[in-house]
């Protein structure tokens, strides 16, 4: 009986989880809450909304473990004020519920008890960099790109793919030579605030070099935030990177 009830469990919760993400309007609400906290009248200030409407969708947030209440604010007048913010370790989706995590942490204990750090990173960055290149190429593929330029890379790479990942994507500026981006919602996060220097510096370095040279090939990455060390989100910025004239009449010559 009790594995009957753990399983209605599972799956109520499922059903609570879609619910919550079906609606535009607590995607919003998520977006905004993972920049910092706020209250309700801060989050329906942000949106154009009335607070009986944002105290509607908070409810259902919470209800899937998406949305906490992380403190209170002091008002000059009145009562102290309640802070919502996103979960940190947000409620995993699948039925029966996936132990990802705790084969990420196994697999990565076994790397650095047998392994230096550095060689550890550099491991996970080779990996991370097969599989950027591999994204690119499926992503040509499946939607037709036959060159990649930095609109295009926005638009497939960004706002389609980093978005259906669940990732939160924000672009701050594009142009022809230059793209910044934001991740809200980092897939990493959790395991990256362990290991910031095997996760952050390792493996997603690599994707994102994978990513770059296999559709834009002389380009630059920076990253600019992370939440693996300590950021309300992680940012990146993508370049065109001009080649060195003088060199490549060298190697012309």
């Amino acid at each position: 009986m009790a594995i009957i009830r753990t399983e209605a469990n599972e799956i109520r919760n499922g059903i609570e989880f879609g619910k919550a993400l079906s609606s535009k309007r607590r995607l919003e609400i998520l977006r905004v809450l993972s920049n910092e906290p706020m209250s309700i009248k801060e989050i329906a200030d942000t949106l154009c909304l009335n607070s009986v409407a944002i105290r509607h969708h908070i409810k259902i947030l919470m209800r899937s473990d998406l949305v906490e209440e992380v403190g209170e604010k002091r008002l000059r007048f009145g009562r102290p004020t309640t802070l919502y913010g996103t979960r940190q370790v947000p409620q995993s989706l699948g039925y029966p519920r996936r132990k990802y995590d705790t084969l990420s942490e196994i697999l990565i204990q076994a790397l650095i008890q047998n392994l230096p750090t550095s060689k550890t990173a550099k491991i996970l960055k080779n990996l991370g960099y097969q599989y950027g290149a591999s994204l690119i190429n499926d992503l040509s593929l499946h939607r037709g790109i036959r060159k990649w330029d930095m609109y295009s890379l926005k638009q497939h790479f960004v706002d389609e793919y980093l978005k259906e990942e669940g990732s939160q994507p924000e672009v701050v500026k594009v142009d022809g030579e230059e793209m910044v981006y934001r991740i809200h919602n980092c897939v990493f996060s959790e395991i990256s605030r362990k290991y910031p220097e095997i996760i952050c510096n390792g493996l997603d370095l690599g994707v994102r070099e994978g990513i770059l040279e296999r559709s834009l090939g002389f380009s630059e990455q920076m990253r600019s935030k992370c939440k693996g060390h300590g950021d309300p989100y992680c940012e990146f910025m993508f370049r065109v990177k001009k080649p060195d004239m003088e060199k490549v009449k060298e190697t012309t010559a």
